[in-house]
Formats: C-alpha cells, structure tokens, sequence
C-alpha cells in the first residue's frame, strides 16, 4: 500500500509541475500583452499632445 501512495504523490508532483508550467507561460503571455498595452497608452498620450499642439498652432494663423 505504501508503495501506490508514493507512486500517486510522483503523478500528482508531476502534475503539478506541468500546471505551474503552463501556468508560467500564460503569465508570461499576458505581461507581454499588458507590456504592449502600456506603451500604446503612451503612444496615444503623445499623439494627443501632438494633436493639440497642431490645432493651437492652427488657429493661431
């Protein structure tokens, strides 16, 4: 009897291995996404900036 629980804690580490592993990857995905997202802000931020300068500048003619 022994020997099964030792066999099912191997499968059940084994799994839980394999999990966190994919569970690291899905982490690592999404950062990289969010990563992105962040920059597109700033991007946007800027372009507004960019914008309104253009628009001042405009109606200052």
């Amino acid at each position: 009897m022994k020997g099964s629980s030792s066999e099912d804690y191997s499968e059940y580490l084994e799994k839980a291995v394999l999990y966190l592993s994919k569970v690291k990857k899905l982490h690592d995905d999404m950062e990289k996404r969010r990563i992105v997202n962040v920059k597109l802000d700033e991007v946007d931020k800027k372009r507004n900036r960019v914008l309104d300068t253009i628009i001042e500048l405009a109606e200052s003619l």
